[in-house]
């Protein structure tokens, strides 16, 4: 069985990257995609410019400052961390014959937790501004959708079904 698993790697590293990759895209289609980033028909994506994508945009806000407070008390976090080291290093243990009289800050709180908790921290907040760039640029999309809409005053559909033709003209103002 390893054998058969061992051939099959073989045989897949062995073939040319030419028959993994996609054909290109050639043709109108491809023109259109390098000139228009959204193919969709103007006001498909803000609702027919109902909406202005202020929702993607304040979730975007809101996203960014979590993750900027977490990179901020990551920060603080790292800084007490090392603090923290150079006194563990430098306290020398005092030995009491009536026995411990307080909580060692040393053994009660140790410095690893601190650089672990700045680690979360940091890594918390890097999906969280990944989220909040996504949000902003969706919202900045719809934004776009939504003032490409309102310019159009005047649009003219034609349509046809099985029994007949026409056209619909839709005037804003």
């Amino acid at each position: 069985m390893t054998r058969i698993v061992g051939w099959i790697v073989a045989a897949g590293l062995a073939l040319p990257s030419v028959a993994i990759a996609a054909p290109p895209v050639e043709g109108p289609r491809a023109a259109a995609d390098a000139d228009e980033p959204d193919p969709s028909p103007v006001g498909t994506l803000s609702q027919q410019g109902t909406r202005q994508g202020v929702l993607e945009l304040g979730i975007g806000v809101l996203l960014t400052g979590a993750g900027a407070g977490l990179i901020g008390f990551g920060t603080q976090q790292f800084i007490r961390a090392r603090e923290h080291v150079e006194y563990c290093r430098g306290a020398a243990p005092i030995i009491d014959e009536s026995g411990p009289t307080g909580i060692d800050p040393c053994m009660f709180d140790p410095p690893p937790l601190g650089f672990a908790s700045a680690g979360l921290s940091w890594g918390f907040s890097l999906p969280l501004l990944v989220g909040a760039g996504m949000l902003f640029a969706r919202g900045a999309r719809i934004a776009g959708d939504a003032r490409r809409y309102q310019r159009t005053k005047l649009s003219l559909s034609p349509w046809w079904q099985r029994r007949g033709a026409g056209a619909s003209v839709v005037m804003r103002f």
